[in-house]
Order: structure tokens, then C-alpha cells, then sequence
């Protein structure tokens, strides 16, 4: 048991390790689900990671198909469902059914080790992280180290996700457009977006109707 546990530990930390791996801890701030590049990206990482893993637990359960193994290996990783059932583009009630499958495929060893039988929320909170413990931290301290190449794209995209929830009124949105108009770098709130296309809007209907009333009055003026 110790000896499996200390596998799937240093396949999770190898899968940690890779820079792709970033996709599933930046999943939270999308506003479109996975594409299908990304879970192709998502199983070759966890392929190559978990092999070892994976050909023992083939070794002990025949019956374990390819997809059985990539959900073994996020839910040890402790992704949210949610994360799990696009990566494996399936709905939620077929991921549970997909446990429940898993669970009478795979040997007790195993079973013990990914689904363990008591689990509370105060005892997940209170305990270490052990092997099947979150890899979302881990990945996120890889992303963001100082040696990572895309810490730039985490600050930017936590930057980003911090101003979509900031609200500005209609007169700050132009100062702001106006301010940022050449800057072609990070994200504008909603608001401000959606403010300074009702300004532009505004300003070309404007034009529209004073430019022709200009025209016809030049002649008048003498000019």
C-alpha cells in the first residue's frame, strides 16, 4: 500500500511539473469550456505522468479502459468535477456513473487509495496533503515561480479576474477609453467595455446627423 501511494505521489508531482498542466488550474477564469487541443494536450501530460501508475493498476484490473485511468488520475489530482467531466467531455451524471464503474473495476488496494471510505470536509481541511491530496496548489506554485515561463500569463489573468468584478460608471468608462486607448495590453471590466461602445455609438449617430446638416449650410455662409 505505502509503496503504491508513494508512486502515484511522485507521478502527481511529475504531472504538477509540467508547464501544461497550468490549463486545468486556469479552467476557474474561462468563459468557454475546453477545447479540443486542450484535452488532447491534458491526456498526453497525464499519460506520460501517470504510465506507471497506470500499468500497474492495468496489471491488478484488466478492465480499466483509457478514460477510466485519465479520470483516476484527475480525481487523485483532486480536480472538481466540473473539471473532470470536460476534460473527459462528458456530462456530470455520466462522471458519477463513471465512479461508480471505476470503483467495482479496480482492485481494493487501489480503491483504498483514490476513493477513501471516510471523508469529511473538517478532516480535509485539518489533514496534510498527502498523495492523493490537491494538485491545484502545486501546479500553482509551479506556475508562478520565478523560474515558471508563464508566471506572466497567471498574474495577468489573476489582474483580469479582478477587474471584471470592478464596476465603473459611464463618465469613467470615457476617461478610461481615452486614458488606455493605446495600450494594448491586459483587460477591461465589462462595464467600462460595454460604456465606451455606448459613447462610440452615441458619437457616430451624432455625426451622422450633423455632418449633412453642416454640409447644406457651408454655401449660406459663404464658404
Amino acid at each position: 500500500m505505502d509503496s503504491k501511494a508513494q508512486k502515484l505521489q511522485s507521478c502527481l508531482a511529475a504531472f504538477c511539473s509540467m508547464p501544461d498542466a497550468g490549463i486545468l488550474i486556469h479552467y476557474r477564469s474561462r468563459d468557454s469550456r475546453l477545447s479540443f487541443d486542450e484535452r488532447l494536450t491534458i491526456t498526453r501530460c497525464i499519460d506520460q505522468a501517470f504510465s506507471p501508475v497506470f500499468l500497474e493498476m492495468r496489471a491488478e484490473s484488466a478492465a480499466l479502459s483509457e478514460s477510466d485511468l485519465i479520470y483516476c488520475a484527475l480525481h487523485a489530482a483532486g480536480f472538481s468535477p466540473i473539471v473532470i467531466s470536460d476534460c473527459l467531455s462528458i456530462s456530470k451524471d455520466s462522471l458519477r456513473m463513471r465512479k461508480i464503474r471505476v470503483r467495482e473495476k479496480l482492485s481494493a488496494s487501489w480503491c483504498a487509495i483514490l476513493f477513501p471510505e471516510q471523508e469529511t470536509a473538517t478532516a480535509t481541511k485539518g489533514a496534510t496533503k498527502s498523495a492523493t491530496g490537491k494538485c491545484d496548489d502545486n501546479v500553482a506554485q509551479h506556475i508562478s515561480g520565478p523560474t515558471s515561463p508563464s508566471i506572466l500569463l497567471q498574474q495577468n489573468q489573476s489582474k483580469s479576474k479582478v477587474m471584471e468584478t470592478k464596476s465603473v460608471s459611464f463618465g469613467g468608462a470615457i476617461r478610461l477609453g481615452f486614458k488606455n486607448m493605446f495600450k494594448f495590453s491586459g483587460r477591461a471590466s465589462r462595464s467600462e467595455f460595454w460604456y465606451f461602445i455606448l459613447f462610440y455609438a452615441i458619437v457616430l449617430n451624432v455625426l451622422a446627423f450633423l455632418v449633412p446638416f453642416v454640409i447644406r449650410l457651408l454655401p449660406h455662409l459663404g464658404v
